[in-house]
C-alpha cells in the first residue's frame, strides 16, 4: 500500500465505525481483508484504535482549530486533524520526523500546516484548549507529558512548517494564476472626464462672546454661625423631651388606666 493510501483508509475506517452495531475489532476486520501489506495493516489499526481511545481528547483539540482558524478548515478536516494529532501527540517518538513528514505530504500544505502550526505552538494550547483537557486528564499530565513535549517537538518540525508554509504559498498563487486566466475579461464602462467642481469656501463663523456671570452671594448663608444652630437643636431636643415627659405622665395615659398603681 503507498503512502498517499494510508490515510484514507484510516479516514474510512474511521468514519465508517458506529460503536452501537460492532466493536472495535469486529469492524477493523471488515476491512482488514482489504489490506495486503502487513505493516500498512499495523499501522491502519493501530491510528484506528488510537483515534478511538483518545476521542475527546482529540475532539476538544480539532473544536478548537476550528474555532481559531474558522476561515481555512472546515468540518471535513475532522477527521484528518484528529489522525494527524494523534501521530504528533502519542506516536511521533515511534514515526520519526521522517515518515511523519512524508504521512504529511500527502495532504494539502495548507491545512498541514495550520493543524501543526496550532499543534506544536504550546501557547496557542494553553489558552484554546488546555482547560478542556484537564477537563479529562490530570493537569501535570497535560501540561508536561503532552504540551511540554510538543514544544520540544516544536523546534524539530520548524523545517518541516516552513516547507508546507511556502508550498502552501505557491499552490494558492498557481490557483489563483489559473483561476484569472480561467475568466472571461469583458468591457467596463469607464466613467466620463468631467471637470471636478472646485470645492467652495466656508464662509468664516460667527464669534460667539461666552460670558460667565456669577450670582452674587446670598446673604443668608452667613445668618448663622455654628453655635447659634447647635444651641437651636438642643432647645428642640429639650422641647421635645418635655412635651414626651408630659404626654406619658398625664392621667388619661392608656396604660396607667390599665395598670394603676397600688397604694403603700
Amino acid at each position: 500500500m503507498s503512502w498517499e493510501s494510508l490515510i484514507p483508509f484510516c479516514i474510512e475506517v474511521l468514519s465508517t465505525y458506529n460503536p452501537v452495531t460492532d466493536s472495535v475489532d469486529t469492524h477493523f476486520e471488515k476491512h482488514e481483508h482489504r489490506i495486503t501489506d502487513e505493516n500498512a495493516a499495523t499501522f491502519i489499526q493501530q491510528v484506528f484504535y488510537g483515534v478511538n481511545r483518545y476521542r475527546e481528547f482529540l475532539n476538544a483539540l480539532t473544536k478548537a482549530i476550528f474555532r481559531v482558524h474558522a476561515t481555512s478548515t472546515n468540518s471535513n478536516d475532522t477527521y484528518p486533524f484528529m489522525i494527524f494529532s494523534y501521530l504528533g501527540i502519542f506516536r511521533f517518538d515511534e514515526l520519526g520526523l521522517k515518515n511523519f513528514a512524508r504521512l504529511v505530504e500527502t495532504q494539502q500544505p495548507l491545512k498541514m500546516h495550520v493543524l501543526l502550526n496550532f499543534l506544536f505552538n504550546p501557547d496557542l494550547l494553553r489558552e484554546h484548549v488546555a482547560h478542556k483537557w484537564c477537563e479529562l486528564y490530570d493537569y501535570k499530565y497535560v501540561h508536561q507529558e503532552i504540551i511540554a513535549k510538543l514544544e520540544t517537538r516544536a523546534t524539530e518540525a520548524q523545517e518541516l512548517l516552513n516547507h508546507l508554509a511556502s508550498t502552501a504559498t505557491n499552490t494558492a498563487l498557481e490557483t489563483k494564476r489559473s483561476e484569472q486566466s480561467s475568466k472571461k475579461t469583458f468591457t467596463r464602462p469607464q466613467p466620463f472626464n468631467l471637470t471636478k467642481p472646485k470645492p467652495r469656501k466656508l464662509p468664516v463663523p460667527l464669534e460667539i462672546p461666552v460670558e460667565v456671570r456669577a450670582s452674587p452671594i446670598s446673604p443668608n448663608l452667613f445668618k448663622y454661625s455654628l453655635e447659634t444652630l447647635k444651641a437651636k437643636k438642643q432647645e428642640r431636643k429639650k422641647k421635645l423631651l418635655e412635651s414626651t415627659v408630659e404626654k406619658y405622665s398625664s392621667e388619661d395615659d392608656l396604660i396607667k388606666r390599665l395598670y394603676p398603681r397600688k397604694s403603700a
